[in-house]
């Protein structure tokens, strides 16, 4: 299996957009995309995200870190194969992909900006405990990212205009940057 690059984000944090920019790159995200019921599509592997769920008995609480498994590391590498795979998940299954050394890419959006889209997707929303949510997970991707390495890419930035971050990332994973791609991506074209 080759090296894959991993998308860890959090709620809200326009992940699509980023998992989008690397298929245009060329990436394989598998069986996505998924109709999210809304105005985009979510670029998701359900395949992949499945097994997450199985094998940590799809009791995670939300603020807890998952553990390491050979059988879901034989199961990933059957259903990637040889493909160059690009996947986003939650930051919490860190450690259910560190055999494989990814490529990480931690994606980031403002605090409140995530509140914010979770509260209008999601009127019910307790505000508190989504800001408690964004804000450990953001602190978890500092701590793996200061162990593992990887890349910081504000989607804030992208939407923006400002392709840097994503150059970089896409760059640190050996991929070259077309503007052209990004463009199109962010216009859902």
């Amino acid at each position: 299996m080759k090296r894959p690059t991993l998308l860890w984000m959090t709620s809200r944090s326009r992940s699509s957009l980023v998992a989008k920019i690397f298929l245009n790159h060329g990436l394989w995200l598998g069986d996505g995309p998924v109709s999210s019921g809304g105005s985009y599509l979510s670029y998701e592997n359900n395949y992949l995200k499945s097994l997450q769920k199985k094998y940590n008995n799809n009791l995670l609480p939300i603020m807890e870190e998952t553990k390491e498994s050979d059988s879901f590391n034989e199961n990933v590498k059957k259903h990637v194969g040889s493909k160059n795979c690009c996947f986003k998940t939650g930051i919490e299954h860190f450690n259910m992909w560190k055999a494989f050394e990814p490529y990480n890419i931690f994606i980031r959006r403002d605090v409140d900006e995530v509140v914010n889209s979770l509260k209008q997707k999601r009127p019910d929303t307790n505000i508190d405990y989504a800001r408690e949510v964004a804000e450990w997970r953001y602190q978890y991707m500092d701590k793996c990212k200061a162990l593992y390495g990887g890349v910081n890419v504000d989607t804030g930035k992208i939407v923006n205009g400002d392709y840097e971050e994503v150059r970089k990332a896409l760059e640190y994973c050996n991929i070259k940057p077309n503007d052209q791609l990004i463009d199109k991506s962010i216009k859902r074209l």
